[in-house]
C-alpha cells in the first residue's frame, strides 16, 4: 500500500516542471493560524473577497522565496 502511495506521489510531482511551487504551508503569518495547500502543476490563482488573505498569502511565497519583505507593500 505505501508503495501504490509513493508511486501516485511520484507520478503527481513528475508533471511539475523544476522550481516549481508544490507546498505552502503558513503559521501565524498575519491573518492565518494555520494554512497548507499545495498548488497544482499549471495556473493557480488565489480568489476571495477584500481582507481574506489574499496578499498575506502572496507576500509569504514572495518571503520564502527570499525576496525583501518590502516587496509585501501593495499599493
Amino acid at each position: 500500500p505505501h508503495q501504490l502511495i509513493l508511486s501516485v506521489m511520484l507520478k503527481h510531482l513528475s508533471s511539475y516542471i523544476p522550481g516549481s511551487i508544490v507546498r505552502v504551508r503558513l503559521e501565524n503569518f498575519v491573518t492565518y493560524d494555520f494554512v497548507e495547500f499545495n498548488p497544482g502543476p499549471y495556473l493557480n490563482m488565489i480568489l476571495g473577497p477584500n481582507g481574506t488573505g489574499k496578499s498575506s498569502i502572496a507576500c509569504a511565497i514572495c518571503i520564502g522565496l527570499n525576496f525583501p519583505p518590502s516587496v509585501c507593500y501593495f499599493y
